[in-house]
């Protein structure tokens, strides 16, 4: 079994964020590693963990290949094993108030859509900020 998280800018993903802005933070985090361009995981010795870094549409539907990454994100997903119990959802969890930190995003269960963590966005760094997008 697996728990998901997502961060994102609010529930219709109408924020987005330069790519490079996001690598730049996840090649900081300790345990993570980066397994491919738009894809992290745990290094061997922690919690499983793996991380997506998306564009996706207002739904939230999105894929994730091997070799491509967005030059901009909408999403980030964060997939933990529910094997690891407590300990490995709160580290993604940890994890994923990282990323909305940074971007001045939200936390959310991507099961039942409920927000578990919101940014401040006043911390959102100007560079890394854009304006909604239009549908």
């Amino acid at each position: 079994m697996y728990r998901y998280l997502t961060v994102r800018s609010d529930r219709r993903y109408s924020g987005s964020v330069a790519t490079c802005a996001l690598v730049e933070h996840l090649d900081s985090v300790p345990g993570l590693r980066k397994a491919d361009s738009a894809f992290y995981r745990a290094e061997d010795g922690f919690d499983w963990l793996h991380v997506t870094l998306a564009a996706c549409d207002a739904a939230g539907n999105h894929s994730a290949h091997a070799g491509r990454v967005p030059r901009r994100v909408t999403m980030v997903e964060l997939i933990c094993s529910s094997a690891g119990g407590h300990p490995a959802y709160r580290a993604a969890r940890e994890v994923a108030a990282g990323i909305a930190d940074l971007l001045g995003w939200e936390v959310a269960d991507s099961e039942s859509d409920e927000v578990l963590y919101s940014a401040r966005a006043a911390a959102v760094p100007a560079a890394a900020r854009t304006a909604p997008r239009t549908s």
